[in-house]
């Protein structure tokens, strides 16, 4: 679709990742619908009402303090429902002001600050200062995840307490069965090493581990070693926190000394080779296949058939997997988004 130089324009690639990262799991077969669903955005509201609406609403939705991404999803289709609708809707954008939030944030820590040893679970502080339940879970959840934190819990669902020292915080088994397989490296752990750390919470915990692609998949037989897989090698690498699809933080480095991958091994051994990025930034291989596929991608089309069109210029490294066997266009997929928030820094931050 023909487009005049403007703010959509210009941002298209980055709004196709938006819409795709908050669709989840639907779309990760067929990353094209992403940009089905922006164009049809397009085609619906009209191109002058889309040129000015629809930049707005996506940065509306991504600076949300406290949001998951398919509330994110679900409020953009929202969106996009009301104008096709009524062609004189304009959409009513308002975000909570940095000044509320910390007016509410100040509010917490001096309730807290009265009874240091109290804790407090957030739907008693929402009766005590008189705010909805949601928004509470939203603004402990922020204060939790901030660095340093300004609360702690003292389980994965368990009240709040201030971070005062010498008050014992449990880790939420997951956050541990990621430490523990930090601390193993490329060797890994077998089942029986796990559970004998967490007990019966090691079912659950490698559910969810799995689940959100930080763990390898499991055999029947449970022989095969557990380890921490390359994207999540990578977001280790790059020194940021490795979150589930809700955006929960599973694990952050600055909670414990995260040895680099090459030298959680023994001494001798060449280590976890990443994939696509090393101590020295992107790798020379994955900058190849990054700049054949783009070159590939015609205006408005997706990665995926961008990828098969230059699928025999890209390097064997970086699309073929440490155990000899070709990666899924999917994994391929993904790595091309992550090149290009590497590089080009269209991330949300």
């Amino acid at each position: 679709m023909a487009l005049s130089s403007n703010a959509l324009a210009r941002n298209r690639d980055r709004y196709i990742f938006l819409t795709r990262q908050w669709a989840g799991r639907q779309w990760d077969a067929t990353p094209e619908a992403a940009v089905e669903f922006l164009d049809g955005f397009i085609k619906d509201v009209g191109p002058d009402r889309a040129k000015h609406n629809i930049p707005k609403i996506y940065d509306f939705l991504d600076a949300q303090p406290w949001s998951w991404n398919s509330r994110r999803f679900k409020n953009l289709q929202e969106y996009r429902q009301d104008m096709k609708d009524d062609p004189s809707y304009r959409p009513t954008l308002a975000l909570w002001s940095k000044r509320k939030t910390d007016a509410l944030i100040a509010k917490i820590l001096k309730l807290m600050r009265a009874d240091p040893g109290c804790p407090w679970w957030p739907r008693e502080l929402a009766k005590r200062l008189r705010v909805p339940g949601h928004t509470m879970r939203y603004v402990t959840r922020m204060m939790c995840d901030r660095r340093p934190p300004q609360l702690r819990r003292l389980a994965q669902r368990g009240p709040l307490m201030l971070p005062t020292p010498g008050i014992e915080t449990r880790k939420a088994s997951t956050w541990q069965a990621i430490e523990m397989l930090i601390a193993a490296g490329d060797d890994g752990l077998r089942f029986v090493d796990l559970k004998a750390e967490l007990g019966d919470r090691v079912v659950s915990a490698l559910r969810t581990l799995r689940k959100n692609g930080v763990a390898t998949p499991s055999d029947r037989h449970r022989k095969a070693r557990i380890k921490l897989t390359p994207e999540a090698w990578s977001t280790i690498a790059r020194s940021q926190p490795i979150r589930n699809h809700s955006d929960i933080i599973l694990w952050a480095p600055t909670e414990v000394t995260t040895p680099p991958p090459a030298e959680a091994s023994n001494v001798g051994r060449a280590g976890r080779k990443l994939k696509w990025i090393n101590n020295e930034g992107v790798s020379r291989d994955a900058r190849i296949f990054f700049d054949v596929v783009k070159a590939a991608r015609e205006f408005g089309g997706s990665v995926k058939a961008a990828i098969e069109k230059a699928y025999d210029e890209i390097p064997p490294s970086q699309k073929i997997s440490s155990f000899g066997r070709p990666l899924h266009m999917r994994t391929l997929t993904n790595r091309y988004f992550d090149l290009e928030r590497t590089l080009t820094g269209s991330s949300r931050q």
